[in-house]
């Protein structure tokens, strides 16, 4: 009979997997997948080799704070980023008001920031602006779907480090993690 692990979703519900391997089972149960992002295509072949885990293979995990309105793309593009990347995602908002409240509380900690343009109230260029005028620490990166030559320029005149397109550039967005965390390694 094969070996069978008993884990837990984020429920706390159990689940089983067959062959002892682990298997995270998110709250909606929703694939990773190239309809969700189409760009992941090609990622995992590239990546898994590398396989990260962290410091053990060298880098230290990238403290990430998500500001995605999507509660479908917040949760694949967590999943996507601590799979395939050294990443810990340390918070989620979902409007302006909640970035700017969680990533000015002196008492939370992240190095990169990836926000999203359009929110349910606000927007991802006002959480930009207020953290430009703040002159926050960490990086700012902002993944959209609206990623235009202006949106682009506009996005890094106020301080984000890059401007990831979800329909097309997931894979960057996860080299770039990969890049900074071997930086800050």
């Amino acid at each position: 009979m094969p070996e069978t692990l008993r884990t837990s979703d984020l429920r706390g519900q159990a689940v089983r997997r067959p062959g002892g391997a682990a298997k995270r089972v998110s709250q909606a149960d929703i694939p990773l997948d190239r309809k969700t992002f189409p760009s992941l295509q090609n990622v995992e072949q590239r990546i898994a080799p590398a396989r990260f885990g962290g410091s053990a293979c060298g880098m230290s995990n990238l403290l990430a704070f998500v500001v995605e309105d999507s509660p479908v793309i917040q949760e694949n593009l967590i999943a996507a980023l601590e799979e395939m990347a050294p990443v810990k995602v340390v918070g989620t908002a979902v409007d302006q008001a909640g970035a700017l409240s969680w990533l000015g509380d002196g008492a939370n900690q992240c190095d990169i920031a990836i926000i999203d343009i359009f929110l349910r109230q606000g927007s991802g260029m006002g959480v930009l602006r207020a953290l430009h005028a703040a002159g926050a620490p960490f990086e700012r990166v902002v993944l959209t779907n609206y990623a235009t030559a202006d949106i682009r320029r506009q996005c890094l005149a106020l301080g984000a480090s890059a401007v990831f397109d979800k329909s097309g550039e997931i894979d960057a967005l996860v080299d770039h993690c990969v890049a900074r965390a071997s930086r800050t390694a």
